[in-house]
């Protein structure tokens, strides 16, 4: 888990997320703390999120970044808020 974060955090979420998403999630880091537990909390909700997708998933971090990017327009601004707005 803690690599996958690593990667999300490499790629500042870049082609993860639709380009929507990824500026409410870039606003976020930049106002919060790219440091802080935002970019963590953000890279458990892309992956509750994707769940569908990686339920049957078996490989390593690499496939499950180009699972993830497969879907990534999938997730949308309104579901981030509602799942940082149930976690706060």
């Amino acid at each position: 888990m803690e690599r996958l974060m690593r990667e999300f955090l490499e790629i500042s979420f870049v082609a993860l997320l639709s380009p929507d998403a990824l500026l409410f999630v870039w606003d976020h880091c930049f106002l919060y703390g790219w440091t802080d537990t935002v970019p963590a909390m953000v890279c458990c909700d892309i992956i509750l999120l994707s769940k569908r997708s990686l339920v049957n998933f078996h490989g390593d971090v690499i496939e499950c970044l180009e699972v993830l990017k497969k879907n990534s327009f999938e997730i949308t601004t309104r579901q981030l808020q509602e799942v940082s707005e149930r976690s706060e």
